[in-house]
């Protein structure tokens, strides 16, 4: 018996020890995870849109190519990412008696590093942050410049990217969003020249329309070369908060930032050109203007002032329909009068939408409303955004409406599908882009439209008539 109970202990003894071993074995550390950058995700896409004025009958019509090149670079390695983008812009033009022009710029596109901690992400580079729910009509997604030049021919106007810093973060429903930048890019607006022109142009500078190429504009219009600028009057910034839910969406908004409506300052021969009573007058004016271009001096000076801007979007969801609402209060914000004086007027803008994201189809309707307080009597004011004008008479409220119609869908197993952009201010202006679209493979698109801007007699639309156009464009994805 006592040797037996020896036995049994030594046993129980040896077991102990095993198990104590088997159990440092197991709370061994392993040896951290190798973190290593992901392979490159590298994006091309090429396109070239060619077109022609669509009124033959001028003396001097105008034919144009358009080409863009943007590429895509992504890598990442942990919670860090890195996105890099290149957007190369080039334009040929052709216009009697000016002859063939041709430009190439670059375009700062949304370059950046990202990093995620938790709950919040900080981001830092060239951003293009978007506020607000609505595509082309939200009246608080004001931080991020656009390039206006190519008019209404593009599915949604150009973004372009400013240096800055944000920071974003979400705890359950409450999400929150604060951007911070040090420069000021101005918009890249289409005053001068004649072609793929929207409607943000003054009539005032309609002496000028056929006057100068679209090449001619961009490069000494004034208006479109503007440089980035840097220092506390051009910091701009803002903090978007609110809620967010399955279904609906809610959020404020507050920013300073700089107005995108420039005061603008003729030159004098401009000018001139503008006060010209008679043909030879004008003409004097014109060889004037045609002389500072030749020497780098461009018709149009701009000066930038700073505005304050209180918001408020809200979205709400119900399978493929989507309704929004926004407004943006402006306690001052410069609009233009036909003689290019540029007044500060306190105003609010409003935006309603309706989106619905069927499997075949699609369909968006905004209707963007301005209203301007304490206008003078009689005074006729101009709004960027919406491009209409308005006489305000007695009324102590100028009102602008901006409605815009955007239809697609797909046919033939989604190899072809036709879309249909209408933008109206309702009581003057009109235009309508039709598109056909043929993807030949994933990588291969093929596309034939036309830009149809029309307006009343007296209205921005036609002074603009004679810019309609008719494009081919071609899309490589690589």
């Amino acid at each position: 018996m006592r040797l037996a109970a020896a036995a049994l202990s030594l046993a129980l003894l040896f077991a102990g020890r095993s198990a104590r071993a088997i159990e440092f074995e197991e709370e061994a550390p392993s040896p951290p995870p190798e973190v290593r950058w992901s392979e490159p995700a590298l994006g091309v896409t090429a396109s070239t849109r060619a077109a022609i004025d669509a009124d033959l009958s001028v003396d001097d019509p105008i034919a144009a190519s358009l080409t863009r090149i943007r590429a895509t670079l992504r890598l990442q390695r942990g919670a860090l990412h890195v996105v890099a983008n290149l957007h190369l812009r080039g334009l040929v033009a052709l216009q009697r008696p000016s002859g063939a022009m041709s430009q190439l710029e670059w375009l700062p596109a949304e370059s950046f590093i990202q990093g995620r901690f938790g709950a919040v992400t900080l981001d830092a580079g060239l951003l293009d942050p978007r506020w607000g729910e609505s595509t082309r009509t939200s009246p608080v997604d004001l931080l991020t410049p656009r390039d206006l030049r190519d008019g209404l021919a593009t599915p949604e106007p150009v973004r372009l990217a400013l240096p800055a810093l944000r920071a974003r973060g979400r705890s359950g429903a409450f999400d929150w969003d604060i951007v911070a930048s040090p420069a000021h890019l101005p918009w890249k607006l289409p005053l001068l020249g004649d072609f793929g022109l929207s409607q943000v142009a003054p009539r005032s500078l309609m002496p000028a329309a056929r006057l100068l190429t679209p090449t001619q504009q961009a490069r000494f219009g004034g208006l479109s070369d503007e440089p980035l600028r840097f220092g506390m009057a051009s910091a701009q910034g803002g903090l978007r908060a609110g809620l967010v839910t399955r279904t609906l969406s809610a959020h404020l908004s507050y920013a300073e930032l700089v107005d995108p409506t420039p005061r603008l300052t003729p030159s004098p021969a401009y000018e001139r050109l503008l006060s010209a009573a008679d043909a030879t007058a004008r003409e004097e004016a014109r060889s004037a203007v045609r002389r500072d271009l030749a020497m780098g001096r461009g018709p149009l000076g701009a000066d930038y002032e700073r505005m304050r801007m209180a918001g408020l979007d809200a979205a709400y969801w119900a399978g493929p329909l989507k309704l929004t609402v926004e407004a943006a209060w402006f306690p001052a914000r410069l609009f233009w009068t036909p003689d290019l004086r540029a007044l500060r007027r306190p105003s609010v803008t409003t935006a309603l939408g309706v989106e619905l994201l069927a499997p075949f189809a699609t369909f968006t309707a905004g209707l963007q409303t301005t209203a301007v307080f304490s206008p003078a009597a009689g005074e006729r004011l101009l709004f960027i955004d919406a491009g209409s004008a308005v006489d305000s008479g007695p009324r102590t409220a100028a009102v602008m409406n901006l409605l815009s119609l955007a239809a697609s869908q797909r046919l033939l197993d989604d190899r072809l599908e036709w879309s249909l952009l209408v933008m109206t201010s309702l009581r003057t202006d009109v235009a309508t882009v039709p598109t056909l679209t043929w993807r030949v493979d994933d990588r291969h698109r093929l596309s034939i439209g036309a830009f149809l801007i029309a307006g009343r007699r007296d209205s921005l639309g036609a002074a603009y008539a004679r810019s309609s156009e008719a494009f081919v464009e071609y899309l490589l994805q690589l």
